[in-house]
């Protein structure tokens, strides 16, 4: 395991009591290189800082520009220490591209806990991160004691990271103190929203998570790719391009989620996907469920009229996989759609194309 080191710096005075919402950072008064600061892989990456006009009149933001090998960011000595009391962060922030970005609060005895925003790329999004969503960080700090545990009490720093590699844009603006019940706001499509929306696969940290399966007896090529949206600035999509020859077949299988570790499908009534082509093509959605039996869907035809379209398979229509099951499948076993780790998507119209594809996701309402 990786660790990730900065230089830490003394705690600042608590804000004067009796103020509205307490500030944990506004920017205003930073130094960077002293009391802001970047950490970095040491492999190449790059991170840079500096402070640009915020979100509103007369505000301050913090502007973080990354070229990312492995991992980086930055680090933040806070206003406000003592976080006893107070019940979430809240703060706006926009990013160039839509990526997800770690959150981090570190403690006098370098104990670190960590939550996850995902922030688009259509301007300044507010973000409510309840504390309580905050958890134990895998990455340890120098000198941090063995299963420590985090005190709120004595906050020192916050720390933020991209988790997409490559070039990134991160402009943050002040972050305040909230005390009382809030409704969380992360940006984060995990089910848990009013919308009951588990984003399966957005693109955006796809990262190495994909892979490709076709017949090679009949020649058939596939490859798939993260590449801009032509149409939405600072979106990423899917581009497939496919040789299906008559009576062959090819797909590719992407992870689920932007980590590895599987999903729990089980609240889901369907699925959608999002498909750009310029021609007519059919497509079908496939996985393995926690039995690893083989699931396929019903045929989902793109139009072809060059525009995005949604595409939806409803999961009580997927049947078992009648050419193929793994050699580990619990053969007879019922569905059960409390773990996929992956899941495919075919091309069954023959000839050669490609497509754009985006937002494969999983609704738990009807």
């Amino acid at each position: 395991m990786k660790m990730r080191t900065w230089n830490t710096a003394l705690l600042l005075m608590a804000l004067a009591a009796g103020l509205g919402a307490a500030t944990l950072q506004d920017w205003s008064g930073v130094e960077i290189g002293r009391t802001v600061g970047t950490y970095d892989d040491g492999k190449g990456s790059k991170v840079s800082l500096d402070l640009v006009k915020g979100p509103e009149k007369g505000s301050r933001a913090l502007r973080m520009r990354d070229d990312l090998v492995q991992w980086g960011g930055f680090w933040s000595v806070v206003e406000q220490g003592d976080l006893t009391g107070d019940t979430a962060l809240r703060f706006k922030a926009k990013a160039d591209p839509t990526g997800r970005y770690t959150v981090m609060l570190t403690d006098a005895q370098k104990n670190q806990v960590q939550a996850e925003v995902r922030v688009g790329a259509t301007g300044w999004q507010t973000f409510t991160l309840p504390l309580d969503r905050f958890k134990k960080s895998p990455w340890t700090l120098p000198d941090a004691p063995k299963d420590g545990h985090f005190d709120a009490s004595h906050v020192v720093n916050l720390v933020v990271s991209p988790e997409r590699k490559g070039s990134t844009e991160l402009e943050l603006g002040p972050v305040e103190l909230l005390q009382g019940k809030v409704e969380a706001e992360t940006g984060l499509r995990d089910g848990s929203g009013p919308d009951g929306i588990l984003a399966v696969q957005d693109f955006e940290s796809l990262g190495t998570g994909y892979g490709t399966f076709q017949d090679d007896k009949t020649g058939c090529k596939v490859s798939l790719e993260a590449v801009p949206d032509p149409d939405r600035k600072g979106n990423t999509v899917g581009r497939i391009r496919y040789d299906l020859k008559e009576g062959g077949w090819l797909g590719v299988w992407m992870r689920t989620g932007d980590a590895w570790g599987g999903q729990d499908w089980s609240a889901g009534k369907y699925l959608t996907l999002k498909v750009k082509s310029d021609k007519p093509v059919d497509l079908q959605l496939a996985f393995n469920d926690a039995n690893q039996n083989a699931y396929v869907g019903p045929t989902l035809h793109a139009d072809g009229t060059g525009r995005w379209q949604t595409l939806k398979a409803p999961l009580s229509l997927f049947k078992l996989n009648p050419y193929y099951q793994p050699k580990d499948a619990k053969k007879g076993a019922p569905l059960d759609l409390s773990h996929i780790d992956t899941f495919n998507l075919g091309v069954e119209s023959p000839g050669e194309g490609s497509f754009l594809v985006d937002e494969v996701l999983l609704h738990t309402h009807d």
